[in-house]
Formats: structure tokens, C-alpha cells, sequence
């Protein structure tokens, strides 16, 4: 997935790039009578990316993001909590199963769970793989480029 965007700030090895935020919704038929269109914010995205062309404040650049980020990313917010949750609270229900107790133990059990992964996955949000992280690539073309000699004139 690559997207055009423009820089607004750069340190070291990375750089804030801005863009407007796009949505796969309202390119349907049923645009003009969608009740959700409107509801989207189309307040422009900021993001730190790793900048390894050394792109400067002003440049309009693309932006790509590695194939396979985003069911990673997916797999690891929806999937492996819903697992986790399961095999938890799964287990400390056969532990206590003869005691009444035992589902509210369980589930209980199952939201610390989710609440330490979720907070472990936090706390290593920065050092994320570089696998996941969106990169810049190359600069974009600001205006297209010419056309050859003699094209478009009438013979």
C-alpha cells in the first residue's frame, strides 16, 4: 500500500509526513444516502516514518507500507486477544469447574489476560518490527513530465 504525502518535520533517521485521511467508504451507490459518510473525520493524519532518503521539510514523498502489516497488525489486536481470552478463562473453568463460581472466575481471568497482553503491547509500541512500519520510498513527481518533442503538434 503506498499513499503520496508531504513532510512536515524530519530528525535523524525519520520524518512526519501529513496527508488527508481516506476512507474505502463513498464510493458506492448509495453514497448520497449513507448515514455513516458524514461521520468519518477528514481531519488530515500525521505519522512518523523512517526517512532513508533523507527527504527534507516541504517534499512530497510515498509512503509505502510493507505487504502483510496490516493482517499482522490485525492478527495481533482482534485475533490473539480473543485466543488469549478463550484459552484462559477455558482453562481456569475446568480448574474450578464443580464450583458455581467457576464462570465468573473465568472470565475474570480472561480479562486480566487480555489487559496484561494489551499492556505489554503497549509498552513495546515504539520498538515495533520493521516489518510493520511504513517507509518512505521515493519522492513523488511533483508535476508530470513533459511531453517528447513534437508530440501534439498537427502535421
Amino acid at each position: 500500500m503506498e499513499r503520496t504525502l508531504e513532510i512536515i518535520a524530519v530528525s535523524d533517521t525519520q520524518a512526519v509526513v501529513r496527508g488527508e485521511r481516506r476512507s474505502a467508504c463513498g464510493g458506492c451507490a448509495g453514497e448520497k444516502a449513507c448515514a455513516t459518510l458524514g461521520s468519518w473525520s477528514s481531519a488530515p493524519v500525521e505519522l512518523t516514518v523512517d526517512n532513508p532518503l533523507h527527504a527534507e521539510v516541504g517534499d512530497r514523498v510515498v509512503v509505502a507500507l510493507p505487504d502483510g502489516a496490516i493482517g499482522r497488525t490485525a492478527f495481533r489486536l482482534y485475533a490473539l486477544p480473543l485466543l488469549l481470552f478463550v484459552l484462559a478463562g477455558g482453562s481456569i473453568e475446568l480448574l474450578l469447574s464443580p464450583s458455581r463460581w467457576a464462570p465468573l472466575a473465568a472470565f475474570l481471568f480472561g480479562i486480566v489476560a487480555i489487559a496484561l497482553y494489551f499492556r505489554r503491547l503497549w509498552s513495546r509500541r515504539d520498538h515495533s518490527d520493521a516489518q510493520s512500519r511504513p517507509t518512505i520510498v521515493r519522492h513523488a513527481d511533483p508535476c508530470p513530465p513533459p511531453p517528447p518533442p513534437g508530440a501534439g503538434l498537427a502535421s
